[in-house]
């Protein structure tokens, strides 16, 4: 005996979702005709339902299906999997609605061409980001290899940038909108991929241009006029004109290569007001360079002991030197050294120190004052003969001025400038002297 829950299952199935007796259709005519009929009907109806399934497919093969998860964590894979469902789901209902409608030209028809044109741009953004994702999180760890971010950042900046690029213990999760925009939640914010920026690089750029300047000064042998310094302060304004270089040039990116600015803390609420401090802080080294440079020119060829005032040696193993100044500051100086190699660079050196603080000029620098405000400042200046130690020659600048606010107080200040690898370096008199030392 037959199941009865089955055939009145079958009898619904049939009344509902499955069978067809297409015959029926034709009551009057012969049975021959009426099957013929039928049959055709099926036909007809069994051709369309695979015109529409193949039309559902062909727009389920224009669907956009090209982004790789490799190299994403688990965490970020998962996540677009279940975006990229939810959108095949989507689509694959306009797909079928659009089948259904054969005027092409009817609203309902354009508004799920529409959806499912956006669905395929949204996967296609999403495929785009992933990919740019991919591509800076390898520059972004080349770059820190390199050390090349500068020291100028933000520490959060790099901070943010290892959590975006899942280069610590934790990853935050990624999030998808429904454009396929890509998002990261770092420490309570939502930070849109289209919006973030790196950490910035050193500025070689500015840098190089900076120590250039520096070289053809030296090299021009000539001194720094007003015009000359307008037109060098153009260029440094144009160099220094983005924040982000300005960050650069003063941390420490470029101290090893003599351009220490470490005295000058960025202002955000003046960036102007510290773009012209490092300008003028460089000026103010510019007119050294240059006044080493016309000093060299002027004494080329000469003996660079110019100035060896009277040097005794003594039965005690020393050398005694005595300034040749008569009647300026030094006049009287005399100076003990130990015969030796050491003592003949030290000898050296204050010998031609000597001959700069005996050949002082008056000249006029920029400088800070008291209130932040922007001052000239009197000083005295003068260029020492080049001396050479070991193959490598050196030039003093000597510097005197008076200390503001304690009347007829003196501060000096001695460097002595010497070009390495093309580029214009100087040491402090310590410094110096240490360098004599391992000579």
């Amino acid at each position: 005996m037959a199941d009865k829950s089955l055939v009145k299952g079958a009898a619904v199935l049939g009344s509902t979702t499955g069978f067809t007796d297409y015959s029926k259709q034709f009551k009057g005519s012969d049975a021959a005709t009426q099957a013929r009929l039928g049959l055709a009907v099926k036909q007809k109806q069994e051709a369309e339902v695979a015109r529409v399934t193949g039309e559902i497919n062909s727009y389920m093969g224009q669907l956009k299906s090209d982004i790789s998860f490799r190299d994403l964590d688990a965490g970020s894979q998962n996540t677009m999997k279940s975006w990229l469902g939810s959108k095949r789901n989507e689509y694959a209902y306009a797909a079928n609605q659009i089948s259904k409608i054969q005027d092409a030209s009817s609203p309902e028809y354009q508004q799920y061409a529409d959806i499912m044109n956006q669905i395929n741009n949204d996967i296609s953004n999403l495929s785009d980001q992933v990919k740019a994702y991919k591509e800076n999180k390898l520059a972004f760890v080349d770059m820190n290899e390199k050390d090349m971010w500068s020291a100028g950042n933000n520490p959060e900046s790099n901070q943010q940038a290892q959590l975006i690029y899942g280069l610590g213990d934790f990853t935050p999760p990624m999030q998808i909108n429904s454009n396929g925009d890509l998002a990261f939640n770092v420490n309570g914010n939502n930070i849109r991929f289209n919006d973030y920026k790196s950490p910035f690089l050193k500025d070689y750029k500015a840098a190089t241009y900076i120590t250039t300047q520096a070289n053809t000064i030296y090299n021009s042998g000539v001194k720094l006029n007003d015009a000359k310094r307008n037109t060098i302060r153009l260029g440094l304004e144009q160099q220094l004109a983005d924040s982000n270089s300005l960050r650069s040039i003063i941390s420490n990116d470029f101290t090893v290569d003599g351009l220490d600015f470490s005295n000058i803390v960025f202002n955000p609420e003046d960036i102007a007001g510290t773009r012209k401090q490092v300008i003028d802080t460089i000026l103010n080294g510019f007119d050294s360079v240059a006044n080493a440079g016309y000093s060299e020119k002027q004494n080329k060829g000469k003996d660079s002991s110019v100035n060896p005032g009277n040097v005794v040696k003594n039965a005690d193993g020393t050398q005694t030197y005595v300034s040749p100044d008569k009647t300026g500051p030094l006049a009287g100086d005399v100076d003990s050294y130990i015969d030796t190699k050491e003592g003949d660079y030290a000898m050296r050196i204050d010998q031609s120190t000597d001959y700069a603080i005996n050949n002082m000029e008056e000249a006029t620098i920029t400088v800070k004052g008291p209130d932040g405000k922007d001052v000239e400042r009197k000083v005295k200046r003068g260029i020492g003969m080049p001396f050479k130690i070991k193959g490598m020659e050196f030039t003093p600048v000597y510097q005197a001025f008076e200390i503001q606010g304690k009347g007829g107080t003196n501060k000096t200040k001695a460097v002595y400038i010497y070009q390495q690898n093309g580029e214009i370096r100087e040491l402090s008199y310590d410094g110096m002297m240490q360098y004599a030392k391992r000579a």
